[in-house]
């Protein structure tokens, strides 16, 4: 029985010996996909290591000098910017454009028939309207004052200057369909430099020719000013609201003032009363070295655009003439160029000559007290005296 009973025991023992084997076997087991797996998991990270890096060498930019895509972002965009403000600023070159040729159209459509040689003596639309478009008013200065420089001498001619050597001193009111023109001619030996004289009508044209009657003109007329013209504004308020708006071009190489009433100008909106006023005056040097003024001016009777020449009547009070007598046209006309040359050789031509001899004391005072001053135009004395 006791062998029964060791055989039992031995039996369990021999069990318990095999589960605890298998049991070292599993725990081997288990031990070896431990390893064998953190050797994988290593191996692992060192492949995506790897992989991580070659990603990494392949997004570099292959030129170290290429910008970043922010920076060319950036960049796109200021060009885009920069695009749209240059397609804005062709679109307004464009409408300008033409609203130039727009301009031109009226112009050349204005005239049926364009004169080979324009008449000095004639008036056109052309050579007195300006456009408010700032290039087509350019154009319309460029065309009035080269019109009547290039038209100078026959101007001269047309009105039957005398030569050179010959003085002038010639005021007549001529009478023409029920309205007058008043045409002044001088020619005359004039001791002062060319340069200065040019610089007196430019900047006090309104002064010098008493388009203000006999009151001085005290007010900066300059409106507007370029290289070459100088637009002259001023209401002459006592003498019935008369409206100046006188174009002065210069030309130095011909030492040529010209000048021209802008009787329809889009800047000017109001039906104003003026008189259209053509103007030349230019210093031609003889060979004895000295220097001949001749300068003729031209002055019509006050006129509004809608309603034509005022009355003769009218027009003679602002002269202070009195035509309550006259019975006809032709004795008010007479009576009126009698006592409207007086007034121009009593009055208007000593106020005129008073008024140049004022502005040339001004610029040789100016001078002598400061050589190196300048005028308003920034042009100095010194150079206007030489």
């Amino acid at each position: 029985m006791n062998h029964a009973i060791d055989a039992e025991e031995l039996k369990k023992e021999d069990e318990k010996l095999k589960k605890r084997e298998y049991i070292r076997n599993m725990m081997r087991i288990y031990r070896k996909q431990d390893k064998d797996g953190l050797l994988y998991l290593r191996n692992r990270v060192k492949e995506l290591e790897r992989q991580l890096e070659q990603l990494t060498v392949k997004s570099k930019p292959r030129d170290e000098s290429a910008l970043p895509w922010k920076d060319v972002a950036h960049a796109l965009n200021d060009e885009r910017i920069q695009s749209e403000c240059q397609r804005e600023r062709l679109l307004k070159e464009v409408a300008k454009a033409n609203t130039l040729l727009y301009d031109m159209k009226r112009w050349v459509a204005a005239t049926l028939t364009i004169q080979r040689s324009p008449d000095p003596r004639g008036h056109t639309w052309r050579n007195s309207s300006l456009f408010i478009q700032p290039k087509s008013r350019l154009l319309g200065k460029k065309w009035i004052t080269e019109q009547m420089y290039h038209n100078a001498d026959r101007a001269f001619f047309a009105y039957d200057f005398p030569p050179l050597d010959v003085p002038l001193n010639s005021y007549e009111i001529q009478f023409q369909n029920g309205a007058y023109d008043i045409i002044m001619r001088q020619q005359c030996i004039l001791d002062l430099p060319p340069k200065l004289v040019l610089a007196l009508f430019r900047d006090y044209y309104c002064d010098i020719t008493t388009v203000n009657w006999f009151d001085p003109v005290q007010s900066n007329t300059k409106a507007e000013v370029t290289d070459q013209t100088t637009l002259h504004q001023l209401e002459v308020a006592h003498k019935n609201h008369e409206y100046v708006n006188i174009l002065v071009g210069e030309f130095q190489d011909q030492n040529l003032i010209v000048a021209q009433q802008i009787i329809d100008d889009e800047a000017v909106s109001m039906n104003v009363p003026q008189r259209n006023r053509k103007f030349w005056m230019q210093l031609v040097p003889l060979p004895s070295g000295q220097i001949v003024q001749r300068m003729l001016y031209v002055k019509s009777q006050l006129f509004t655009r809608s309603g034509g020449y005022v009355p003769l009547e009218d027009e003679a009070r602002l002269w202070s003439i009195d035509l309550s007598h006259c019975k006809t046209d032709t004795e008010m006309e007479r009576e009126f160029r009698h006592q409207g040359l007086q007034v121009i050789h009593l009055g208007l031509k000593i106020q005129a000559e008073n008024r140049f001899r004022y502005h040339v004391q001004q610029a040789l005072s100016k001078q002598f007290a400061d050589p190196h001053s300048a005028d308003s135009t920034g042009t100095t004395d010194q150079t206007l005296l030489s």
